[in-house]
């Protein structure tokens, strides 16, 4: 969620590669309300990490923006294990951004 790295050069943490259509969401929504709002750096919080078939575990993840009163819900992620390093599924990935936008902009301060 580096606001300074380009999406397009995110596929080292999000499995499979992000594609352009994923990338212009994010740069959407990381770039053009998130960072633009002021809600970067983050802050995350991962909890019930799980063992799941294939490569693949669970956790559950929630995350407080820069001094924002509020975290957001705890939200279930899906992790998957390439060449011993675990990253984030594309879909679990976008679902991450959406649930951020979705909080901040139920709990944004007046004017935001």
């Amino acid at each position: 969620m580096d606001p300074n790295k380009p999406n397009a050069d995110k596929n080292d943490v999000v499995s499979p590669d992000l594609n352009p259509e994923s990338i212009g969401f994010l740069d959407e929504y990381l770039d053009g309300k998130l960072n633009a709002r002021g809600y970067f750096p983050y802050d995350f919080a991962v909890t019930d990490i799980q063992p799941a078939p294939n490569n693949f575990a669970g956790a559950t993840v929630a995350t407080h923006a820069n001094g924002r009163p509020s975290w957001t819900r705890p939200w279930p992620i899906v992790l998957v294990n390439q060449s011993g390093r675990w990253l984030l599924t594309r879909k679990a990935a976008i679902s991450l951004v959406s649930e951020v936008w979705v909080h901040y902009l139920n709990h944004a301060s007046p004017g935001l």
